[in-house]
């Protein structure tokens, strides 16, 4: 069932907060998030484990849809998809990992940045798409994610520092050469 934001508050709204995380519009709507999913998600996993990345992941997803609905200036089209949750992955991974660099691609060109600066400029990116009034991506779903990420990685941040040495290892690095 996807997400209608007119409906907010109703039975079917309230259901639908879990199950628009699992309809998707098309494969390569689908196969973005699993990419997503697959590179930083893993790694966030193996930090929580994968009971308390579970409740994470569809909490940060009800967070998006939540914010989604509150936002949408276009209430009555229906919303599916794991945006909210897949946001809420790659803002925690960014506060986690902040020292990691992630590749992305513009036309041929390879680029390298820090998972905060790929943050941000994603961030920017559904930030503008949401003042400009595209209605075919949920962008305040992306948004309402990338927010609870990073309150629940801020949060949660020191506790696995001491608890994982490994993360406390890669936290501590500094500008060295890459």
């Amino acid at each position: 069932m996807t997400l209608i934001p007119d409906h907010f508050g109703q039975p079917q709204w309230w259901l639908s907060l879990l199950t628009s995380q699992f309809i998707h519009l098309s494969w390569i709507h689908l196969l973005g998030n699993l990419y997503f999913l697959w590179i930083l998600g893993d790694n966030v996993e193996d930090l929580l484990g994968p009971w308390k990345f579970l409740a994470f992941y569809l909490s940060a997803a009800v967070a998006g849809d939540i914010v989604y609905s509150l936002l949408s200036q276009h209430p009555e089209i229906p919303m599916a998809g794991a945006s909210g949750a897949i946001s809420g992955v790659i803002a925690a991974y960014a506060v986690y990992f902040r020292h990691s660099k992630l590749t992305f691609m513009v036309f041929v060109f390879q680029f390298k940045l820090r998972a905060p600066a790929y943050f941000g400029i994603w961030a920017a990116f559904n930030l503008a798409g949401l003042l400009v009034d595209a209605p075919a991506i949920a962008w305040g779903a992306h948004l309402g994610g990338l927010a609870f990420g990073l309150l629940f990685g801020f949060g949660t941040r020191k506790r696995l520092m001491r608890r994982r040495p490994l993360l406390r290892l890669l936290n501590s690095a500094t500008t060295e050469a890459s």
